[in-house]
Formats: C-alpha cells, structure tokens, sequence
C-alpha cells in the first residue's frame, strides 16, 4: 500500500496486544488472565512468517466518504484466480462488497448456505449489540433468604475475576467484575444482621439446556473448546492447569470460590451446592461486567465459543424467550431480522460455529457487514475483528503479505470447512467487505487457508479504482 493512503487513512488502537498471541485453533482460545498456551488444535493450522505489523483503519468515516470506486471487473478476475487455485476444496463461496455504497463488486456462489464455522459468531455479535445495546454490563446477584442461605443468581457474565476485578483499568473484558467485591458485600450485609455462617447455593436455571451441544466435536470441555453454558464462570470456565480443560460445572467452581472468599472474610460456610433463589430473598451483592461491546469485542478477537454461546442465550432471555440453545438461535436471527439483514434461508445450529449443522451463505456475510459499517453503533463491532498479523486469531497470518494490518476478519475453521470475513483496505484507499467459504477441503486445512489469505492480500494490494 501506498505510504501516503497508509498515512492518511489508516489508524488503530489494538486491545490487549500484551496479553498474548492467539492460534486459530478450531477458533479455541484461552482467557487473558490465564497465562497458560492455548490448548492443542484438533488440526493442523499455519504458522505465518513473521512481519513487522502495519496499522488497520480505525475510524470508517473518511474511507466510506472519500474512496475511489473500485472496478468490479478487476475484483471479479482476482475471484477467478482464487477459484482456480487447487487449494480451495470443492465448495466455495465467495462475495466481496464496496462498503461504501454497498455494491456487490464480485461474487462466486455467493448465495448457497454452506457451512460457516466460526463466521457464525458475526451473526451473534451484531444480535447482541442490536438488541442489548453496546453499554449493558451483564449482572451476578447474590439473595440472602432471611436466615442462613445466600444464592448467587446467574446473570451471563462468564468472565468473573476470582478476586478483584479491574474493572476497565485492564484493556480486556475478562475480569471486569471479580468475586472478591462481591465477598466484600455479602460478608458486610450479613455481619450486619447478625449472620455468621451460611450455606452456599447458585441458581443458573435460567441458562438452560444443553449446556454442552450434542452435536460439538468430541469432548468439547475437555479439550477446552467450550464450558458448559451455564451463565456463570470464573475466566471462562478455564481450570488454569497445563492441560487446560474447563470445568465441567463452572457455576459449581464459582460457588465455591465464593465460599471461599466468605470464609476468609469470617463468614463460615457450611455446604455449597445448586438451588434456586427463594421468592422473596433480599440482594445482598452485584457486581456488574464489562460493557457489552468489550465482551462482544473479546469474543470475536479470540473467537470465545463459550462467550458466543452464552450471549446467544442472554439475546433469547432479553426477548422473554428460554435460554436454550433453540430459542438462542431463533432470537439471534430475529434479532438480526430487525437490524435489516435478509435471514431467509440461514440455518444457524448455535451460537458459535462449533456445530456442523449450521449454513449461511457468503452474500449474508457481506449483507452483514454492509449493515454494520452503516451503523453508528453496532459498527464498532468491525474494529473489534483480528488484525491481520497483529491480533486475536490472525496474529500469525498474512504476515509478510499486504494484508499485515489491514484486513481484520472472523476466522473459522472446522474439519473439512473453513472461512474468513471482515474488511479489507485496498491500495487506493477502498474499504471493501469479503466473505470467503470453502467447504470440502482436506482435514489439514492449512493449504486452504493460505489460499484464502494470498485472496484477500491480492484484495489489500488492489489498485482498482
């Protein structure tokens, strides 16, 4: 690209860059505040050369008001040498888009479903942000019954700290909010009353079944591609060891790290287990997690399965709906209905990607992500993507390619299905939208993968205005 568009159009602010450099891995990462590598990969992925990063746009303004209009000609060839590139399977999709006017500039089987893997999660975060707003912080509650019961309520933050939260003073939603100050509470309110010994209880019911998909790859917890969606987790639901797992009960373990931090403030606490909170109960205790748009945020740049699943139902609670898996989906693609995005024929499974039952088409992706740059709100969501060899789940891809810096998509990779959408600069200043979809590709997905990242670098090195 060009030093002076470089210059003149292009900034960024990268969140967390020190905490750690995230595979692809089945889009399987790890909590910040865990200091352990990611888990293994089920399959292979590419380890890219290392290159000096460049800057991504930050601000869509001055590119959506003053970019030379791409030639669809030029894009559409550069479509045809990717579909025959022998890398791409037997199934591909491709869309790519003007974001600025919302021009379609080339397409290849644009409009059949096929299998999205991790992409999913875009249509997650724009239903959450849609619906719940980017500043709601989701709430744990404890309820103290009266006599010697206190339950810790299930709000959908999965990101609890285990002691103090940084609430913002950290540049990463995981940890927000801690359970240490909600201990502070408790242990004050009942001293207060008199009360110095209590049973323990959590009450999740409102995340409802199945905490684990069916339908996962093998072992989803412990491999660590996803907790069980309960609605309530300390980091995640990550148990921290060198094999790195997730609880299988991470309400469970948060109960009891609770109970801990009652006993230490001189509360004694005699069992601790599941309930439900009694009618009638009195709050003694909130804490409150990161705005939506961090989590969101944190979501997408580490494709967190189990955060993806968790909004997912939060979306389905907010439209009075059950929080389980079905009535998730359903209120995710209402919720994206009423954004503007033309759902019919998407089959979403979850709300992450992880189930293979999923089809959604490359031209609903850049529908999408049209929506989404013309959004005031929602929009910022966009610059929350992976960095091309900078950040989140595209550290180590594109490097020494023109796309370094200047793409930033969702990854997703399956076995035998892979894809990539988000937004690209070109070389004279364009900021286009793509979304790519290969299905029937080898389980070693890394020769796809690189196809699909020379496509898009051919995008950022485009003069085709």
């Amino acid at each position: 690209m060009k030093t002076s568009t470089r210059l003149a159009l292009l900034a960024i602010v990268v969140v967390g860059l020190g905490a750690y450099a995230v595979a692809d891995a089945a889009d399987v990462a790890p909590g910040v505040l865990t200091l352990a590598p990611p888990s293994p990969s089920p399959e292979p992925f590419p380890s890219a050369a290392a290159a000096s990063p460049f800057e991504a746009p930050d601000e869509p303004a001055p590119l959506l008001s003053n970019h030379a209009p791409p030639s669809a000609a030029a894009i559409q060839a550069l479509v045809a040498a990717f579909l025959a590139d022998r890398r791409v399977g037997t199934s591909t999709g491709v869309s790519v888009v003007d974001l600025g006017t919302g021009q379609t500039l080339a397409s290849a089987s644009a409009d059949v479903p096929r299998i999205p893997a991790s992409n999913v999660k875009l249509l997650t975060a724009a239903a959450a942000l849609h619906v719940l707003g980017p500043n709601l912080r989701l709430t744990t509650s404890v309820v103290w019954d009266g006599a010697s019961d206190v339950t810790i309520v299930a709000g959908g933050d999965m990101m609890l700290a285990e002691g103090y939260g940084h609430y913002g003073e950290k540049p990463w939603a995981n940890g927000w909010a801690g359970l240490a100050e909600l201990a502070d509470q408790v242990a004050t309110a009942l001293k207060a009353k008199g009360v110095t010994s209590v049973s323990v209880a959590y009450d999740d019911s409102a995340f409802g079944a199945p905490r684990v998909n069916p339908n996962w790859p093998a072992n989803p917890v412990k491999r660590g591609y996803s907790a069980p969606i309960t609605g309530l987790a300390v980091d995640v639901g990550w148990t921290g060891n060198p094999d790195y797992k997730r609880y299988d009960d991470p309400s469970l373990r948060t109960a009891q790290l609770f109970g801990d931090a009652l006993v230490a403030r001189g509360v004694a606490v005699t069992a601790v287990g599941g309930g439900s909170a009694p009618a009638g109960a009195v709050q003694v205790g909130v804490v409150q997690g990161a705005p939506m748009l961090d989590v969101v945020g944190y979501m997408l740049t580490y494709s967190e399965n189990t955060i993806a699943e968790d909004l997912a139902r939060v979306v389905a609670l907010n439209a009075g709906l059950p929080g389980t898996t079905a009535e998730a989906t359903k209120a995710v693609l209402a919720a994206d209905s009423a954004f503007g995005l033309d759902t019919a024929g998407i089959v979403m499974a979850d709300g992450s990607g992880l189930d293979r039952n999923s089809r959604i088409s490359a031209k609903a992706f850049t529908d999408l992500l049209v929506l989404l740059a013309a959004d005031p709100v929602a929009g910022d969501v966009l610059r929350d993507l992976p960095v091309a060899n900078l950040s989140g789940t595209l550290a180590s891809r594109f490097g020494g390619t023109e796309g370094a810096g200047t793409v930033r998509a969702k990854t997703g990779t399956l076995n035998g299905a892979s894809a990539l959408s988000g937004t690209v600069v070109t070389d004279d200043g364009s900021w286009l939208g793509f979304s790519i979809i290969l299905n029937g590709i080898p389980i070693n997905a890394t020769p796809a993968l690189g196809a699909m990242d020379q496509f898009v670098a051919s995008l950022a090195s485009c003069g085709c205005g």
